[in-house]
């Protein structure tokens, strides 16, 4: 990678030619760290995970999860992706902010620029979400998949901590379930008498309906 930069800054080159350089370079990069870099090239954005700081004419490191180039590549703009994904537009730029979501390069006029890899990292992000897990923990996730290998095991163990945490909050329902209806018994059982009184107002905070056992 190194070497690449070095040929990078002495000449000015074709995204083309950077494009033939790069995608080696991603590859070992990726494998060996998940410490993200941004890199900029006249205004062209490659971004991914890296643990080398390139410090050479041309190139700029940044903070990103994930990876993409937005060079050559179709794009679209903010409108389209949240169409395409579902998503809200707010919700995009709430991800963007959180750094979920690489920071989207902008037209003259001021428009964000997003690429597939961004719509493709919005859907994970939305996928993962629904199923529970929070943005920090998708921050991990996000880490785990720009990584070239892609380990299972690490995914496995965060997967079955979260079921564990759904089980027990199953539970905690459960138990919450069987006090209502224990609650809900006293009261139809008051509302027989002429004179009812509802017993779970008159309770103490340290009683429990009737009929509990």
């Amino acid at each position: 990678m190194l070497a690449a930069a070095n040929a990078m800054s002495e000449a000015t080159v074709s995204a083309t030619a950077w494009l033939n350089i790069i995608p080696p370079s991603i590859c070992i990069l990726q494998a060996t760290s998940l410490c993200p870099y941004e890199i900029v090239l006249e205004n062209h954005v490659l971004t991914g995970p890296s643990s080398t700081a390139v410090g050479k004419k041309g190139l700029t490191l940044d903070y990103t999860p994930g990876c993409s180039f937005n060079s050559g590549a179709k794009v679209m703009q903010i409108g389209i992706v949240a169409k395409k994904i579902g998503l809200s537009v707010d919700a995009i730029r709430f991800y963007e902010r959180k750094g979920l979501l690489p920071r989207a390069p902008r037209t003259e006029g001021g428009f964000r620029r997003y690429a597939e890899n961004d719509v493709e990292t919005l859907a994970f992000v939305r996928r993962v979400q629904g199923l529970g897990f929070k943005l920090s923990e998708i921050r991990g996730l996000l880490r785990l998949r720009g990584n070239r290998l892609q380990p299972c095991a690490p995914v496995q163990r965060r997967l079955q901590e979260k079921l564990a945490d759904v089980q027990r909050k199953l539970n905690d329902l459960h138990k919450l379930e069987h006090e209502l209806r224990l609650a809900l018994r006293s009261c139809n059982k008051e509302l027989r008498k002429r004179d009812a009184h509802c017993p779970i107002l008159r309770e103490t905070n340290n009683s429990k309906p009737e009929n509990a056992k």
